[in-house]
C-alpha cells in the first residue's frame, strides 16, 4: 500500500527544482517538477519524494491532523 502525505513548503530551491518540506516534526527534501507554480507556505502532497499537486490549506491541515491523531493512538 502507497500514502502519500500532504507536507508545507519551507523553501524552494528552483537550481535543483526541489523543495523542502515539512510535516508532523520531519522534514524532507522533495522533487517539485510536478508543481510548477509552488511557493512557500504552500502545502503539498508528496508520495516517494515527488509533490504530486498543490492543496487546499484547510484540507491538508485537517489530513495531517487526522494522521497525528492515529499515531498517537497507535503509540
Amino acid at each position: 500500500m502507497c500514502i502519500a502525505l500532504p507536507m508545507e513548503v519551507k523553501s524552494i530551491d528552483l537550481k535543483n527544482n526541489t523543495a523542502l518540506c515539512e510535516s508532523l516534526g520531519v522534514r524532507q527534501e522533495v522533487a517539485i517538477h510536478m508543481c510548477p507554480n509552488l511557493q512557500v507556505t504552500d502545502f503539498i502532497l508528496v508520495h516517494a519524494g515527488y509533490a504530486l499537486e498543490i492543496l487546499d490549506k484547510e484540507e491538508a491541515e485537517k489530513t495531517i491532523l487526522m494522521f497525528k491523531e492515529m499515531s498517537e493512538a497507535i503509540l
